[in-house]
């Protein structure tokens, strides 16, 4: 999840990749064991809401890869100054 926020690569951004998100310091942790699960990230993303829905994909897709279960709530994302969801993956 933190290399999300350290945007695509050189060769990714050649292959027509961005990101909504913007780097941001300190560590975004996924609490897989509550319901919904929860990431947790640890300054504002407020400025850039439409960066949820690839944070919220993201999770989806590094949890079904390690072989963990999808809520089918979707996935609640905390920072500092806002709860958002649960929400689903919309892409």
């Amino acid at each position: 999840m933190n290399e999300l926020f350290q945007g695509p690569s050189p060769v990714e951004q050649k292959s027509g990749y961005y990101s909504l998100l913007f780097p941001g310091d300190g560590q975004v942790t996924i609490d897989t064991g509550s319901v919904p699960p929860t990431v947790s990230i640890p300054f504002s993303i407020k400025p850039l809401y439409l960066g949820v829905d690839q944070v919220v994909c993201t999770t989806v897709a590094a949890m079904s890869a390690a072989g963990l279960p999808v809520d089918l709530r979707g996935v609640s994302v905390v920072t500092p100054d806002s709860r958002i969801g649960p929400t689903l993956c919309t892409f």
